[in-house]
């Protein structure tokens, strides 16, 4: 048996909010660490949900900041492949990863979709309600973005976070 197909009948039920609160758990809760030659230390982080990044018109479900220098965008839909991948390339205006996640029996996502996300160089990951995220396709570091426009969204982020 398929363990894909297995899971699909479980996020039939599943609703987008389900889908963006078990992430933002599952970020928070995340550990990112570096190895500084001695002992592995964690690396601060700071995860916003629904931030608003006006110069894209867009609203990202979810960023992770870490370290203070890496900025990973998360865009979440239940379907609509075309739409969410749109939203992605939007983002990669400014940060350095962005990342679709979506449950992966709600839309068929045809391997030129597939194609699309490897060579824009966003991942897909793919979410089910009762065992969390799967990797599909990593995202790849995005080197063609505003560094500006990333500095001005970097320090709004490490505002938002003092409110």
């Amino acid at each position: 048996m398929n363990l894909l197909n297995y899971y699909n009948k479980i996020t039939n039920d599943a609703s987008e909010y389900e889908m963006q609160e078990q992430i933002d758990k599952f970020l928070k809760e995340q550990k990112f660490r570096k190895w500084n030659g001695w002992q592995y230390e964690d690396l601060p982080k700071v995860v916003i949900r629904e931030f608003r990044v006006p110069e894209v018109g867009r609203i990202s479900d979810h960023v992770l900041l870490i370290n203070n220098r890496r900025v990973v965008n998360f865009e979440c839909k239940l379907d609509d492949i075309g739409t969410v991948i749109r939203q992605a390339k939007d983002h990669l205006r400014w940060c350095d990863y962005s990342v679709i996640i979506m449950p992966p029996d709600r839309s068929y996502i045809a391997n030129y979709y597939k194609a699309e996300c490897i060579r824009e160089g966003i991942g897909l990951y793919y979410w089910f309600k009762d065992i969390g995220l799967f990797e599909f396709i990593l995202p790849d570091f995005n080197r063609k973005k505003d560094l500006k426009l990333r500095s001005e969204i970097i320090g709004r982020v490490l505002a938002h976070k003092q409110i």
